[in-house]
Formats: C-alpha cells, sequence, structure tokens
C-alpha cells in the first residue's frame, strides 16, 4: 500500500510539473498581451499614463519635431490642394499635436503617407477619416473617429520619439525603426521616406508656421 501511495504521489508531481512547462508560455505572453498584440499589428504602441497622456523614455524629440504653432488656414489650403476629406480636422491636428508635444505637421505626414491624405473623391472617405493614420493594424480594423485615432497617433509618436536615438539617426527613420524600445510605427521599411519626404514638403510652404522655425521660414532639415 504504501509503495502504491508513493507511485501516486510521484504520477502527481510529474503530472503538475507538465502542467506547469505547458501553460508557463501562455502566462507570459498575457502579461504583455495588448502592447505584444499592437506591435505585432504595425507597432504601434499606445503608451501609458503620466503628463501629456503617455510615459516615454525621457528623451527630448529634435527642435523641428517639437509642437510649434502652425497656421491652420495655410493647412487647410495645403489639404484642400490635395484634395483631401482631412481638411475638415486641421483643429483637431493642431491640439492633439499640442497635447503631445509633437509637430502637429508631423501628423498630417503620416496621414499623407498611409492614405495619400485620403482623397474626398474616394467612396470610402468618410470610413477612412476616421483612421487615417491605420492606427492599431488599419481603418479597416479600428475605426473610432478622426479624434480618437488622432490622439493614440500623436501619442504613438511622442512615445517613440521620447527613446534616445543612436548617434546618427534620422528622427523620422527612429519612429519605424525596430529597435527603438517602443518598437515600429509599421512593418514597411521604407514607411518613413514617405513621412519624410511630406513633413519636409508641408514644412516648406511659406507661411505654414505662425513663427518661423530657426529663422528660416519653417524649412525642415
Amino acid at each position: 500500500m504504501l509503495k502504491k501511495l508513493k507511485w501516486l504521489i510521484v504520477i502527481g508531481l510529474l503530472f503538475t510539473s507538465l502542467l506547469f512547462m505547458t501553460f508557463l508560455p501562455i502566462f507570459a505572453l498575457a502579461g504583455s498581451g495588448p502592447e505584444r498584440f499592437y506591435q505585432d499589428q504595425g507597432g504601434v504602441d499606445t503608451g501609458g499614463g503620466g503628463e501629456g497622456g503617455f510615459t516615454g523614455g525621457g528623451a527630448i524629440p529634435p527642435i523641428d519635431l517639437q509642437y510649434h504653432e502652425v497656421n491652420p488656414d495655410e493647412l487647410r489650403a495645403f489639404l484642400k490642394s490635395r484634395g483631401s476629406y482631412l481638411v475638415r480636422n486641421v483643429d483637431s491636428f493642431i491640439a492633439n499635436a499640442r497635447r503631445f508635444g509633437i509637430n502637429p505637421l508631423l501628423l498630417v505626414a503620416i496621414t499623407g503617407q498611409e492614405q495619400s491624405f485620403n482623397p474626398e473623391k474616394n467612396s470610402d472617405a468618410a470610413q477612412v477619416g476616421r483612421n487615417p493614420f491605420n492606427v492599431f493594424g488599419s481603418w479597416m480594423a479600428y475605426s473610432p473617429g478622426f479624434d480618437k485615432s488622432c490622439e493614440v497617433a500623436a501619442r504613438t509618436v511622442a512615445t517613440k520619439l521620447s527613446h534616445t536615438m543612436p548617434a546618427g539617426e534620422d528622427p523620422i527613420h527612429w519612429l519605424n525603426n525596430s529597435r527603438n524600445p517602443a518598437g515600429s510605427y509599421a512593418e514597411d521599411p521604407n514607411w518613413w521616406k514617405g513621412v519624410k519626404f511630406w513633413f519636409q514638403t508641408i514644412s516648406s510652404r511659406p507661411n505654414i508656421y505662425l513663427v518661423p522655425l530657426n529663422g528660416n521660414g519653417g524649412d525642415a532639415e
């Protein structure tokens, strides 16, 4: 009887160990579920709490990517020239950029790369306009409305820029660099090139900034 009891104890211990080894990886993934999932969906980081609505690495973004007052009428004129549905969202671009301390034109540039500024002539423009940043995967997967998606995009950009860049790194590329502790904004390794092109294009427009950057009329370097 004693020998049988010992065998039952051994079998019980082996069974418990097997269960532990089986479910340990699941528990580990569950601990970082949302962050891991959303990074797998394109690297979008929703940030955390704290001042401005996010917690980052403490680094200060380059001067041209920090918040600057832009001319809303000039920004509307640019979007109108692109036939953009987003011309109606200029105030939200600016308000969310101000809240997170980033340049509003960077948010606009992201919509240029992601959705070609969402042309109003497209039949799905109203739906795309609810998430033209493609945060959390795409506008088809996540459609909270422009204000919310703009908030998520602004928080994401601010969080990524708050992590110290390697020497010589392009700050817009840093948003798309998998080495960034906050992950990359998009899976496409060339995503940043389109964003940088549009950011520089919009920034170089005369009178786009209410106060010129570095005295050069707002041209981005």
